[in-house]
């Protein structure tokens, strides 16, 4: 969805899934629907993406590598990810907050990527409910996470994020400079 579209996404998974439902080999299944939920995400169909995460018990092992299945963290720590900012946008936040805080709990420090993902999660989340004390708190680290291992991708949008924080806290010329 980030080089060819949203629709284009959503077409070329609906196709994997058609494919991999076919197949006994649940991890097939995996990274298409974790990607058309970014998507359908993209799109503001969050209850879409709720939904369908839920749905999707084979996103649940935490035993499965995300380089198993071609991502970037296990899946069941990017389905928490985009499970939870979606239930933030619905206003969910009780659910949001608790599988933010799952994320995190449940997050291989050996695998960088995924406190970064969960902290991500958790400050958005927090921004989205207004505490932008704790958004700031959880989105900090997360950057700093980012920078220090050079995952550049997500830089922008903690930088963003964070930035908002600061401004919205009456550091609007830190904010600016963040962002």
């Amino acid at each position: 969805y980030m080089t060819e579209g949203v629709d284009r996404c959503i077409e070329r998974c609906r196709d994997a899934l058609a494919l991999a439902d076919g197949n006994a080999d649940t991890k097939l299944k995996i990274a298409p629907t974790l990607f058309m939920a970014q998507a359908n995400y993209a799109l503001g169909q969050y209850r879409l993406v709720v939904a369908a995460l839920e749905r999707a018990s084979w996103l649940l092992d935490p035993t499965v590598q995300g380089g198993e299945v071609g991502l970037p963290v296990r899946p069941i720590i990017m389905r928490g990810y985009w499970m939870a900012i979606a239930q933030a946008e619905l206003g969910d936040f009780d659910a949001a907050k608790a599988l933010s805080a799952e994320m995190f709990a449940s997050s291989d420090d050996r695998q960088p990527f995924e406190s970064l993902y969960a902290g991500t999660a958790q400050g958005f989340v927090a921004m989205q409910f207004g505490d932008l004390a704790a958004a700031l708190e959880f989105s900090s680290p997360a950057l700093d996470r980012a920078e220090h291992y050079e995952i550049t991708f997500i830089i922008p949008v903690l930088a963003s994020q964070g930035g908002f924080l600061l401004a919205q806290q009456g550091r609007v010329s830190e904010g600016l400079t963040m962002v």
